[in-house]
């Protein structure tokens, strides 16, 4: 699909995850009605070595942007090391760069997004080092959610089990009005953490939180980290994927908790109707989709700065790549 990529690397590509992803164009051209600002962020499991399928629809033609620059190999290990890998590997390291954003700018004098060109601004957090900046474990044992194994685990592996399997993304739109937006935790301004945020900046970001929603209410201990890595991070506008299905209604509790290290009722979240979430029967009848594959998806905001004016899913069928 493009000459400057094996085909062989494709291969090892999951056919869904293609389509899904090259079906973004459509997605964009949905969602863009007189819009002034478009954002897309999340996992769309495509591995390093085939990102270069979003010069499909990264152009001038669709109008759509990446927030990395698809200029520079910002994947690339040798040179940046894991600064821009997202998704956690079972030794403390990052593997894929699986968590992506795109936006289209409609108008551009009031939104200006700051483009990733090179190592002088994170695009992700690396929640690897969660306790050391953002929560102790000690906060977390007294929590319904902490497992009697945590407290021999390592740990990169209480995080990658707790937490998340994949590291929080966002991007920075600067504004050419004045907006009292949130702040970087001071805990975090002078470390190794490259997330300084501008005045006059709202900062939108994209997770994944790994199957949240436990059956026997034992999200605290999780939803107290995610709320204090979104609060420290400075995170305005945050979605959250990967919710297990039926269990939206509590993403509340990480709001509540948001609220309460922010220490005024600041944070809302709006939810994705369940109803939404089903999978068409073409597609399960293909032996490709499964049931399990079916989630919520929940958008936290920052009510200070933003309405809710109307939430919608799209539900059109997509081209399917074989």
């Amino acid at each position: 699909m493009d000459s400057n990529n094996k085909l062989t690397n494709l291969n090892k590509q999951g056919a869904q995850e293609v389509s899904e992803f090259l079906a973004l164009p459509q997605v964009f051209k949905w969602a863009n009605k007189q819009t002034d600002f478009i954002i897309f962020g999340g996992d769309t499991n495509i591995k390093n070595e085939n990102y270069f399928l979003a010069r499909k629809f990264v152009n001038k033609d669709t109008n759509i942007e990446s927030v990395l620059d698809l200029s520079v190999n910002l994947a690339n290990k040798r040179t940046y090391k894991e600064q821009f890998i997202t998704s956690l590997g079972t030794r403390g390291n990052y593997t894929n760069q699986y968590d992506k954003m795109f936006f289209i700018n409609n108008d551009k004098q009031t939104f200006t997004p700051q483009i990733i060109k090179n190592g002088l601004k994170d695009f992700k957090i690396d929640i690897y080092k969660a306790f050391s900046y953002f929560i102790t474990k000690q906060q977390l044992k007294n929590a319904k959610g902490w497992l009697p194994k945590y407290n021999s685990q390592k740990d990169n592996q209480v995080v990658r089990s707790l937490i998340s399997d994949h590291a929080p993304v966002f991007t920075d739109i600067n504004l050419n009005t004045n907006i009292d937006a949130t702040k970087v935790d001071a805990s975090l301004k002078s470390t190794i953490f490259k997330i300084a945020k501008d005045a006059k900046t709202i900062r939108v970001a994209h997770w994944n939180i790994l199957n949240y929603g436990k059956k026997n209410d034992k999200d605290e201990a999780k939803a107290l980290s995610l709320a204090s890595i979104i609060y420290k991070s400075a995170f305005d506008i945050v979605g959250l994927t990967e919710i297990n299905n039926g269990r939206g209604e509590k993403v509340q509790l990480i709001v509540d908790e948001l609220n309460k290290l922010i220490k005024e009722s600041r944070f809302k979240v709006i939810v994705q109707l369940q109803k939404d979430t089903k999978i068409r029967e073409e597609y399960l009848n293909s032996g490709r989709f499964g049931k399990g594959q079916q989630e919520q998806v929940a958008i936290i905001y920052d009510s200070k700065n933003f309405d809710l004016i109307n939430s919608a899913s799209f539900t059109y069928p997509i081209k399917y790549w074989a």
